[in-house]
């Protein structure tokens, strides 16, 4: 019995090191009765690296620690490269090889840790509905992402077994009753239902400082709600850190951003980019749910801070925290590396 997976007339096997090949050349040989043999020049000797539909993936730690590394094979990540050293060069980006381009980072994000790369493309989407040439500083921005991806090389990892690590569970919530005046928090539930559970409350202040480096508008509400979430990896890292857990928000806007890992919204874009490099240089696994206003344990906290009843009654402790602005405008590298050393 030989495990073989088809995509079309492509197809790879998994055999074991024992077999020496056998299950590879056995399948060779059926193909060829049938008249239907592999491309010579694309058949790849039995190994513990390899390449399928444009993904190179690792065996080497299957068996020792359970997991399988993914990465995208090195010829797309040259042509992504090459189209932006040439558009530089050029100082200019059609809509066609914006086109392209778009293309290229969407199959070139399926290989990344997480949803790292979704975010920060909408200039390029956007330029290939555009009659424009010249490069733009969110283009350029763009080119800076994409780059700081290869470079730092955010492998998607696929655990075959559940990690043993620790797990938490956490509800966030923001305010905004005045304009540039709102108010937000997030409890935290470290080993739920665990003899050394502990449970933790956070009143976030927010400087009025970063109204000004959002979109111009009356309502932040969404992107105070993503905020929570950025203030508490920075706040916390080594709590989160190599964890996997289950984070509740109320706020559909902010919630879809974090699964898509990316927004048509500037703001909402920039802080899923922000959240989803933390979580990959921090090594933590968060599933994002929404959750009723009403059943949100932080709506309480959140709008009365340290006065909030029901987190003290359900023995949550009471701290304040902040977000730096200057972690706004650093470069996608420079965030990773941030985050990594925190």
């Amino acid at each position: 019995m030989t495990l073989v997976s088809f995509y079309f007339d492509d197809a790879t096997i998994q055999d074991w090191a024992s077999s020496k090949g056998s299950g590879q050349l056995t399948l060779r040989q059926t193909m060829m009765v049938l008249g239907t043999p592999f491309a010579e020049a694309k058949q790849q000797q039995m190994s513990s690296h390899g390449d399928f539909l444009g993904l190179e993936h690792d065996l080497v730690h299957a068996r020792t620690q359970e997991k399988v590394t993914f990465w995208v094979r090195e010829r797309l990540q040259t042509n992504i490269l090459d189209f932006i050293k040439k558009d530089r060069a050029d100082n200019r980006l059609a809509s066609g090889v914006a086109s392209k381009l778009y293309g290229c980072s969407n199959f070139f994000e399926q290989g990344v840790y997480g949803k790292i790369g979704r975010a920060g493309m909408n200039s390029i989407k956007d330029r290939q509905y555009d009659k424009l040439l010249s490069l733009t500083p969110a283009i350029e921005q763009a080119f800076e992402v994409l780059e700081a991806i290869v470079k730092e090389r955010p492998m998607r990892t696929i655990h075959l077994t559940v990690a043993p690590v620790q797990h938490f569970v956490v509800a966030s919530d923001a305010a905004l009753e005045i304009p540039r005046h709102g108010t937000g928090g997030y409890l935290e539930v470290w080993n739920p239902l665990k003899a050394d559970e502990y449970r933790s409350g956070f009143v976030v202040t927010i400087p009025e400082g970063v109204y000004d480096l959002w979109s111009e508008g009356v309502h932040h509400i969404a992107q105070l709600e993503l905020l929570m979430v950025l203030v508490a990896l920075v706040s916390n890292p080594n709590r989160y850190r190599g964890r996997r857990g289950v984070w509740f928000i109320d706020n559909t806007a902010a919630l879809m951003a974090m699964v898509r890992g990316r927004s048509d919204g500037a703001d909402l874009d920039r802080l899923a980019l922000m959240i989803h490099a933390a979580m990959f240089a921090l090594e933590v696994w968060i599933y994002f749910e929404w959750v009723e206003t009403k059943s949100n344990w932080s709506d309480g906290i959140s709008r009365d801070a340290e006065n909030d009843k029901w987190h003290v009654e359900n023995k949550f402790s009471t701290e304040q925290c902040s977000f730096p602005l200057c972690l706004w405008k650093l470069p996608l590298r420079a965030l990773i590396r941030v985050f990594a050393f925190l």
